[in-house]
């Protein structure tokens, strides 16, 4: 199976009925029993055992927390603070105050006083602020935050952070205004055609409960104008205990984190005697219908949704197997679809099918299908008698071992990736398991439930499981574009679908699966050279064909090896000045184009139980395949890389499919001002050069198949390969896989042919001020302001100034006042430098404005940028700033993928190695007056691009 996030739903557990094993109760500060108020764990009321690593327990107040060591990363520690109250708890005056909440938990509280948080916890190397770890959804309010250490201070942190969100808020008169603002720019920015759209659909999906009547983000006039006593009612009200859980995951010793948390929080008393309860309404069935919505900006989708009550049961055996029916039948019909969208003849591009979960409201599994242009009504035929086909005649034998094969294979993979699991993900799983009433528990527990279970997981299963998905209350048939499609509105799509359910259908066809083909490429030939690079800790092969590889084993993901596969070029083998459509391959999934012996389909279908993946992108200076895999599955990996290296066939048939969706793109991409600077950016600052340019939609659709084909063909040969494997795997457990695909090479060009100016890239030096245009809100705007830099390597210490020049920029901008400019709590400014080009590499500032304010925001931002090369950053600042950044690199270490990008070229090149080896020490040996002079030397507001991107004029319909 090509490498797919195939979750089990996090809820599966080895079950011996009725017996539960769990942490010493004893320890518990009181026993977790059903009835009792906080929050309802699942396992207290299930058959299912829950993983005994978990510690639960619960206060005398009734709050209720969970501590789950984990010491996968040394030292770093998770808390996530959940409050059982959202948008659903909202009264109709209220709209929006839960999310104004999270917004005003940052702006003063009782150990923080307004605007000292951030300062607080970016000494110690903790980023956190509203819209980055606080969310609102329709049942829940959720905090986190990240603690690189777990010493005695950094926990202490943590744990004042937490007590304050829950009963520690003052919400200053000061901040409230600066905040209202704040979240009525993040309802203004996020207001696009698909959240307009989603928003709809709700009413229509769930009419008659309250999710259908509550705006997802609030009334904008309700979060500027509800009296502050409102605000703080509501706080007092709904951050209580007996609705709060605060989960720890980490490196912690689980005694004493159990007493400090009730040191804690075991005084915290609720400040009303009782919580309003809402009533989100009875789910009622409403039979087949239809529902259409258009605007400009939107892609044309139809999407066939079954929908149920929401779940209320707590989980058990018999939920946990139809939850694994449930996982076999989406993957055997998303197969299924896949098949049929990759068919020359086919009216759609696209289709799959998911399953959706609506918090206290109810659940969907919805079919989504992209027609062909002028094909919807096409496509919506076939969507249904794909359906139905599936529904009376069930799934064939093939599709059934296939999909059971990489089920059990995705479980098995996370099995043997257990001992490393994340804390976020772990924090995810833990706290999601309230609302979704599933056990926590561990991969291996999955892996053997699922073997006590599968002797019910049969075909006859299966399909008897999608009967009844097939029953539940529906279908609803929602068709939405850019614009009404003729003969197809809501009562004629109800028609339609009332005509298609009559007519007659034949069996799918079963096909056994094709054997992979591509696992002889001859002769295997070892490596004639093996050098050891100690500093690096890696391995670097070089064999007679030239190919060189870079191996380096480690354990931060039990059973992951990631690998690319370098051909040296990229886009220094192109001209800037001839245009190459290289931005389509943006859009190309090499795999979808199949190889010369294989369609993808069938590539998909031999790999049945297997890991892998296949990728392709050009970077500045490679053309480069991405493999990521199992340990043991990196035999075939390997293979795949090769085959695709040698013999991809570009099946015309995928392109077509590629190009049938490109409108959509375009389309959406230009209805917002983020959209539209993210498609012009690197044209612009890289002055207009041909290799970045974005290609238009009329020379998009006409772009032929051969000359992609021939851009990836031409970047992958005739040039040096570089190939380097990271992960849980060692240097003789590698060796004989590359011996036996590329170690078969023919011997390769010691370099790649040049053009003129294609090792170089030039910030503008003229017309530094450019206009783009939106087609979203008429209240959205963007500005960004670049100055030219440097490369990352000509000068390591150099990169690394900037980079600390940009944190103190950030910090700066932050203290003068988001409201003056409109910004948010995000970190605005950042350095990006060129690992490629010499001399390239900007320092850039963007923000979101209200039009008109544009003017302002460059005043303000310019005399920011002024005061640091007058007055250079203070000590705090700068310990601040360090301190961000040092623990960034400290998370970047912690992954596979830092040293998949690190250590390509670093042999060939000093200044790499010196940054991989040095970056550390260079951050810590930054001055303040080393910063000032950067921005002195680099800050010049003379030769500063900015970029203005606006709505498009009323009246008018130019593109961006």
């Amino acid at each position: 199976m090509r490498f797919k996030a195939w979750v089990l739903g996090m809820a599966v557990a080895l079950a011996v009925p009725g017996v539960w094993v769990g942490a010493d109760v004893t320890a518990y500060a009181e026993p977790l029993k059903a009835g009792k108020s906080g929050a309802q764990f699942a396992h207290i009321h299930s058959d299912l055992p829950v993983d005994p690593t978990a510690r639960f327990g619960r206060l005398a107040n009734g709050m209720t927390y969970v501590i789950y060591p984990n010491g996968t990363q040394p030292g770093k520690v998770v808390m996530r603070l959940r409050v059982g109250a959202g948008v659903l708890d909202e009264a109709d005056e209220e709209s929006g105050i839960a999310n104004l909440i999270t917004y005003m938990a940052f702006s003063g509280s009782a150990h923080y006083p307004q605007g000292d948080l951030f300062r607080q916890l970016e000494r110690q190397g903790i980023q956190m602020g509203a819209g980055q770890q606080a969310r609102v959804s329709e049942g829940e309010t959720n905090y986190q935050i990240t603690l690189p250490r777990n010493d005695e201070a950094t926990l202490e942190t943590g744990f004042t952070v937490m007590q304050d969100m829950a009963f520690g808020l003052t919400f200053p008169e000061a901040a409230l205004q600066r905040d209202r603002d704040l979240v009525v720019t993040q309802m203004v920015n996020q207001a696009r055609p698909l959240e307009r759209h989603y928003e709809n659909w709700l009413r229509t999906a769930f009419a008659g409960q309250l999710l259908a009547e509550r705006p997802q983000k609030g009334q904008r006039d309700i979060v500027l104008y509800t009296p502050r006593e409102s605000i703080i009612n509501f706080y007092n009200s709904f951050y209580r205990p007996d609705l709060t859980t605060l989960v720890i995951v980490g490196d912690v010793d689980v005694d004493q984190i159990e007493k400090r948390l009730q040191k804690t929080f075991g005084g915290w008393k609720a400040k009303t005697p009782d919580y309003p309860k809402r009533d989100p309404g009875a789910f009622t069935a409403k039979g087949p219908r239809a529902y259409t919505y258009f605007e400009p900006g939107l892609p044309e989708i139809i999407d066939i949704t079954w929908l149920k009550p929401v779940e209320m049961r707590f989980q058990n055996r018999d939920l946990v197997r139809d939850m694994m029916l449930e996982n076999l039948v989406l993957a055997a019909l998303n197969a299924r679809l896949e098949r049929a969208a990759a068919k020359a003849d086919s009216p759609i591009t696209r289709a799959s099918i998911n399953t959706g979960h609506f918090q206290r409201t109810g659940d969907s599994a919805g079919f989504f299908v992209m027609p062909k242009p002028g094909q919807t009504q096409e496509a919506m035929s076939l969507a249904v008698e794909l359906i139905r086909q599936a529904g009376e005649f069930g799934f064939t034998e093939a599709e059934y071992q296939r999909a059971a094969a990489d089920y059990e294979a995705s479980l098995q993979q996370r099995k043997a990736g257990e001992a490393t699991r994340s804390n976020e993900w772990l924090a995810d799983m833990v706290a999601g398991s309230i609302d979704g009433r599933y056990v926590i528990n561990t991969p291996s527990q999955d892996v053997a439930f699922y073997e006590s279970l599968k002797p019910q997981l049969t075909r006859e299963a299966m399909n008897a499981y999608l009967k009844d998905l097939l029953r539940r209350d529906g279908p609803l048939i929602s068709l939405i574009g850019p614009a009404p499609v003729a003969g197809l509105d809501a009562k004629a799509i109800e028609t339609h679908y009332a005509e298609l359910s009559k007519a007659k259908l034949s069996p799918p066809e079963d096909t056994a699966a094709k054997a992979w083909a591509y696992d002889d490429f001859g002769a295997a030939q070892g490596p004639v050279k093996t050098v050891r690079d100690e500093a690096l800790d890696y391995t670097r092969l070089t064999y007679a064909n030239g190919v060189t590889v870079n191996i380096k084993t480690t354990k931060l993901k039990a059973n992951e090896v990631v690998v690319t596969v370098r051909s040296a070029g990229g886009l220094k083998r192109l001209s800037p000045k001839a245009p190459t459509p290289v931005f389509a391959l943006n859009f190309y999934d090499l795999f979808e184009g199949g190889l010369v012996k294989m369609s993808a389909a069938e590539i998909n279908e031999s790999m049945a139980g297997v890991n892998f993946n296949l990728s392709y992108h050009m970077t500045d200076d490679a053309a480069v395949l991405f493999g990521q895999s199992g340990t043991k599955d990196f035999t075939l990996q390997m293979q795949v890389l090769r085959a695709f290296y040698s013999d991809a066939a570009f099946d015309p048939g995928y392109l077509e499919r590629v190009r049938h969706t490109v409108p959509s793109f375009y389309t959406y991409t230009n209805t917002s001002p983020s959209g539209v600077l993210g498609l012009h950016l690197a044209r612009i600052l890289y002055n207009n050069d041909s290799r970045v340019t974005p290609l238009s939609q009329a020379d998009f659709t006409t772009l032929s198949n051969e000359t992609l084909a021939g851009i990836v063909r031409a970047s992958l040969r005739d040039a040096p390969v570089e190939i380097t494997i990271v992960g849980d795997i060692t240097v003789d457990q590698a060796r004989p896989a590359l011996d036996a695909t590329f170690g078969t090479l023919a011997k390769l060009p010691a370099t790649y042919a040049t053009v003129d100016g294609g090792s170089e890239v030039h910030f503008p030096t003229s017309g530094l001020f450019k206009t783009l245009y939106h087609q979203g809100g008429a209240e959205q705007a963007l500005v960004l302001i670049a100055f030219p830099t440097t490369d990352r390597y000509t000068s390591p210490e150099t990169a690394v100034g900037l980079d600390l020049l940009a944190e103190v920029i950030s910090l700066r901008h932050y203290e003068a006042g988001r409201a003056e400019t409109g910004s948010t709590y995000v970190p605005l400014a950042r350095n990006v430098t060129s690992t490629t080009f010499k001399g390239f590499g900007y320092l850039s500032a963007t923000v979101q404005i209200y039009p008109g304010a544009e003017t302002g925001f460059y005043d303000s931002f310019l005399a920011l940028v002024d005061g640091v090369k007058t007055q250079p950053p203070s000590a705090d600042e700068l310990l601040r700033a360090r301190q961000l950044l040092l623990t960034r690199l400290n998370e970047e270490t912690r992954t596979n993928g830092y040293w998949l990008g690190l250590l390509p070229g670093a042999a060939d090149n000093p200044g790499q190695r010196d940054y991989a080896l040095k970056r550390k020490a260079l951050i810590e040996a930054v001055t303040p007056a080393q910063v000032q002079d950067l921005a002195k030397q680099y800050l010049n507001p003379d030769k500063a691009m900015k970029v203005l991107v606006l709505p498009v004029p009323k009246g008018e319909s130019r593109a961006s």
